[in-house]
């Protein structure tokens, strides 16, 4: 088997997350499901409703929009060898779903699943999440990283990286950092 990867990437609006996430589903290569609350993004790829297990035999890549618990459900149960991106992250994981989304991370390796995951700050990067990051992709921020400081492994580290960041960014503004945790 090989190593699958949670990445995390956060930043503001209008940073580059998205580009981001294209240059990894295809640096990464084979197929990609992109979960995105907005039927106005990712236009380029077709729309698969998910609705039944032929479904995720798709190839090449694909998008959903939003998906209800029981689309999360299909999708743990079999989308198997590739990269999920959730675009939105806070949008996918309420309180219903955690238990769900806690068990896919824990055995993405034996799906053979990279996941990763976009979100504007660190306070909306829910804990299950936060245990399993494998890689965070930094863009500039807002948000302040002081109310994940218990949650946060490396915080002062990530601290730091932020503070570069944001900084570095008032130059260029697509500027970010890659680090592995």
């Amino acid at each position: 088997m090989r190593a699958c990867e949670l990445i995390g990437i956060v930043g503001t609006n209008g940073t580059g997350k998205s580009t981001a996430v294209k240059k990894i589903i295809t640096a990464i290569g084979g197929r990609s499901l992109i979960f995105t609350p907005h039927d106005n993004e990712w236009e380029e790829y077709p729309v698969n409703e998910l609705a039944s297990a032929a479904d995720f035999k798709f190839k090449g890549i694909c998008r959903h929009i939003f998906p209800l618990s029981e689309t999360l459900e299909r999708t743990e149960k079999f989308f198997f060898n590739g990269s999920l991106v959730f675009e939105e992250l806070r949008d996918y994981v309420p309180a219903t779903t955690h238990f769900l989304m806690r068990r896919f991370l824990i055995s993405r390796r034996q799906h053979m699943t990279d996941i990763i995951f976009v979100c504007h700050g660190f306070s909306e990067i829910p804990p299950a999440f936060l245990t399993f990051l494998s890689r965070l992709i930094l863009f500039r921020t807002t948000d302040n990283i002081e109310r994940r400081r218990r949650e946060l492994q490396q915080f002062d580290r990530l601290k730091q990286a932020q503070e570069r960041v944001n900084e570095r960014a008032r130059i260029e503004p697509y500027y970010h950092e890659v680090i592995k945790l």
